[in-house]
């Protein structure tokens, strides 16, 4: 059928068409609900909300030490994700009972030295002293950044990264030491005995003077 004029077209009168039969009336379903307008609230995305969505996935890291959040993990970002609070405390308690135990062990091989050299004692003394100082001192300081981390204390926000800075600080001093203590098993095997570097003498030419030359 031809409806009403509804709209115009170069100021004269157009009319629509419907496919409906003749005086066919639209109703709605009565199981339907008069729709009815209601108030929404729309609240704004956080900052890392709004970044998830700009990567195209439902991921976002928290900056404090927490797990990541969402569905999936990027694989290049697996590697990071353990470094929580999880991890550095297993690898400050590891490194921690494995270098008392080096400290104990060279304590009672000093001990046991039969007179030792004036030079021997005090390597052996200044290597195990220094391995107490990191590990009372260091480590303590470690350790109570971690707490930090975890429980959200401190004058500062203590992140993962900031634990991963001052581990690997730290790690310097403790290859130093496992270098060290190479060297003072070294020393044992030959005996308490410091090998010296032969010396080696370099001949300077003998110049010659002017009348030899002329001869």
């Amino acid at each position: 059928m031809v409806g009403p004029n509804v709209s115009t077209h170069h100021g004269e009168p157009t009319q629509e068409i419907s496919f409906a039969p003749a005086g066919f009336i639209f109703t709605a379903p009565a199981n339907l609900k008069d729709y009815t307008q209601t108030q929404t609230t729309v609240t704004a995305l956080s900052p890392a909300t709004a970044a998830s969505f700009s990567m195209g996935s439902n991921f976002y890291t928290d900056r404090r030490c927490s797990t990541p959040i969402g569905n999936t993990i990027p694989a290049a970002t697996t590697a990071e994700a353990k470094k929580d609070v999880a991890y550095f405390r297993s690898i400050l308690k590891s490194e921690t009972d494995r270098l008392k135990i080096i400290a104990e062990e060279w304590e009672e091989i000093s001990a046991n030295v039969v007179e030792p050299s004036p030079e021997v004692e005090g390597q052996l003394r200044t290597v195990v002293g220094q391995t107490r100082l990191l590990l009372s001192q260091r480590f303590a300081q470690f350790k109570g950044l971690v707490d930090n981390c975890e429980f959200k204390r401190g004058e500062r926000e203590t992140t993962c990264e900031d634990l991963q800075g001052f581990w690997e600080m730290i790690y310097f001093q403790v290859e130093d030491i496992d270098t060290k203590f190479s060297k003072l098993r070294e020393l044992q095997q030959n005996n308490w005995v410091s090998e010296t570097p032969k010396k080696i003498t370099i001949k300077k030419p003998v110049k010659k003077s002017s009348e030899e030359d002329r001869r």
